[in-house]
Parts: C-alpha cells; structure tokens; sequence
C-alpha cells in the first residue's frame, strides 16, 4: 500500500512536466516553461516569410528561430543563452538559468488547452499510452495566422470536438512535434 501511495505521489508531482529537445545545444520550451529559476538575457523573431519554399509546421519556425538565434549569439549580438522560450514560433525571450536546480534541467511546465495538457516538441514525464492520432490539415485553413499556437489550438479543437462526439476515446494530452500531427494520449496514472 505504501508503495502504490508513494508513486501516486510521484505521478501528481510530474504532472504536466515534460523533458524538451535541445537544438544546436540550446534548450527549447515551445508552449512551455521551464521549471529552473532563469533571467531574460535578449530576444529573437523571426517571420513565416523567411520559411519561403518549406512549409510553415512548428519545427520549421522553431528552427529558424533557434538558427537565428545562434548565429547572432556567435556573432556577440545577443548574450550567451542556454535556452529559448516561445509560443508562436516567431518572438522568442532568450534565457541564461541560474545556479542550482540542476535536477530540473531540460524540464519544463506546459500549457493545457481546453482541458488537455499540449506537448509541443517535447515528451512528458508521466508514462502514457496513445489513444489515437490526429491530423489539423493546417495548411489548408485559409485566413488564419500560421503561429505555433494557431496550429496547436486547430489541432486541439479538432482532437476535443471527435472527442466530444465519441469519435474517438477520452485523452488527457497531445503530444507533437510539427503542429499537424499530433498523437493523443491517456497517463498510465488515472
């Protein structure tokens, strides 16, 4: 009994914590925050326009963003950073963290919409099962402004209206990394 107690614990402490990616050595909280104590050192945008001839998913802007940032890190026109945080793929705040919290480097907290917990590039800590898949066909939603959080609302719109039809089982995350697919996902704790 002790023993089932103690990893019930465990399992509401990770909630809705996520490991994230690094690219080019830099953390990356996409949708997300991190869970060590940082400062601000600068700041980064970037433009869909510049993504002329890909298509505008989540890892493309996050990359362009990470590659602007890098090089005008190595250049010396913004601070040495460890990480980058945003949430529409175009503006990000560059961070240094600071000493201590070791045990919670590349962790971060993330946001829930309508309910679910959303994993954008990033994998959470509590064991899950997938549930289903999903697919926004965002490119093709004429009018709406290609942001990361516009790809992941669509994405979660959809999954949440099948859901509520009964279409498909009740999940209590969406996890992705490009913004158009997404699995949908139930914790092993419920």
């Amino acid at each position: 009994m002790l023993i089932s107690i103690s990893f019930s614990v465990k399992a509401q402490d990770n909630k809705g914590l996520a490991r994230v990616n690094k690219i080019q050595g830099k953390e990356v909280y996409v949708i997300c925050e991190p869970e060590r104590p940082y400062e601000v050192v600068d700041k980064v945008n970037s433009v869909v326009s510049q993504l002329i001839g890909v298509s505008p998913t989540v890892g493309n802007m996050i990359n362009t963003l990470v590659d602007k940032a890098v090089n005008k890190e190595k250049k010396g026109k913004v601070q040495p950073f460890d990480a980058i945080v945003t949430s529409d793929g175009t503006n990000a705040i560059l961070i240094k963290f600071k000493e201590g919290s070791e045990d919670k480097k590349g962790i971060g907290r993330v946001t829930k919409m309508q309910g679910k917990e959303i994993y954008v590039m990033c994998e959470p800590l509590l064991e899950y099962e997938t549930v289903n898949k999903v697919n926004s066909a965002f490119a093709q939603i004429i009018g709406v402004d290609p942001t990361v959080e516009n790809m992941i609302k669509t994405l979660v719109d959809k999954a949440v209206d099948k859901e509520r039809k009964g279409s498909i089982e009740k999940f209590d995350a969406v996890i992705t990394s490009d913004g158009d697919n997404a699995i949908l996902v139930k914790f092993k704790y419920n």
